[in-house]
């Protein structure tokens, strides 16, 4: 799966690079995240609901098809952790404190509550979440920009 992490403190999201298939490591450099229209979307869960989760963005009522996604949406300075509801459709909620999504979130809010920052918290996730991995991007919210990405 993923490690998506909030620190509400730094105004920080980071986000690892692994890609798996089970318990099967595709590859250790995907990009977890869209930018649409200066918004930037975290995505943890199916990669295959990706690109309909964008499209419901704001849509409400009952989606066609349930979705498994969640995310954490940066726009205009302010994080939301975002889903779709079988029943109601889109939602999201502004992030008031540090979060997180994924396999490894809670190892790596754990990791903000000992001190690390958002990058340490997300590759200690990954020394215990086998669906944690690759490098780990970091994304600057006052800055609306990435100040760590990985390499290609």
């Amino acid at each position: 799966m993923t490690t998506i992490i909030y620190d509400h403190k730094a105004l920080q999201v980071a986000v690892d690079s692994r890609c798996t298939n089970g318990s099967i490591i595709i590859n250790d450099q995907a990009r977890k995240w869209r930018e649409i229209n200066g918004s930037y979307y975290f995505f943890a869960g199916s990669v295959s609901d990706i690109e309909q989760f964008i499209k419901l963005d704001g849509i409400k009522g009952k989606p066609d098809h349930v979705n498994e996604v969640t995310c954490i949406k940066v726009t205009d300075h302010v994080a939301y952790l975002c889903g779709i509801d079988a029943d109601e459709g889109w939602w999201q909620v502004e992030l008031e404190s540090s979060d997180c999504i994924g396999s490894g979130g809670f190892f790596a809010l754990s990791a903000l509550d000992f001190g690390k920052t958002a990058k340490q918290a997300v590759e200690y996730a990954a020394t215990r979440d086998i669906y944690t991995g690759g490098q780990v991007a970091v994304f600057d919210i006052l800055k609306m920009t990435f100040i760590s990405q990985p390499k290609k």
